[in-house]
C-alpha cells in the first residue's frame, strides 16, 4: 500500500511504454555465452536467498558448506 501511495503522490511513471514492451521482446530467452564474458558462472552454487517474502528483487543470499578441518586429502567434515 505504501508504495502504491508513494507512486502516486510522486507520480512515478509505473508502466512501461510501447516503445519499451518492443525492446523487451528482443531480448533472449536464455543466457548466451557473450552474456557470460567477464563474468563468474555460479548457476550451479546452491544459494539461498534470504530476503523477505515481500521483497522485490530477491538479490540477497547466502551459500553454506560444511566446515573442514584441515587441509587437503586430511581434511575431515566438522562432527565427523
Amino acid at each position: 500500500m505504501e508504495i502504491e501511495i508513494a507512486v502516486r503522490k510522486y507520480e512515478v511513471p509505473y508502466r512501461f511504454s510501447a516503445r519499451d514492451a518492443a525492446e523487451t521482446a528482443k531480448l533472449p530467452d536464455h543466457v548466451r555465452a557473450s552474456d557470460m564474458k567477464g563474468r563468474i558462472n555460479l548457476t550451479d552454487v546452491p544459494l539461498v536467498t534470504i530476503d523477505g517474502e515481500d521483497a522485490r528483487d530477491f538479490d540477497d543470499a547466502v551459500y553454506c558448506e560444511p566446515y573442514k578441518s584441515g587441509r587437503g586429502k586430511n581434511a575431515v567434515a566438522a562432527g565427523g
